[in-house]
């Protein structure tokens, strides 16, 4: 099964959200996904997500599940 996880800073007095926990938190998926994974973080710092993939269906790399689009 894939993982996602997300930190949001819900407004400007909450920290930005933190690469080390983030990257804790993806490591802690490695399980769900040997297949892909991403870390992305925000132009304005305020939302991180990390992803982890786990092929069943589709095994292509057309199958993957991208954080970001062509425009960015």
């Amino acid at each position: 099964m894939c993982g996602i996880a997300a930190i949001f800073s819900y407004n400007l007095e909450v920290p930005p959200p933190d690469r080390k926990q983030l990257g804790a938190m993806h490591d802690a998926m490695a399980a769900r996904g040997p297949d892909g994974e991403a870390i992305w973080m925000s132009d304005r710092n305020r939302i991180a997500m990390a992803h982890r993939r786990l092929s069943i269906i589709d095994l292509s790399d057309g199958g993957a599940q991208r954080i970001e689009n062509r425009a960015g």
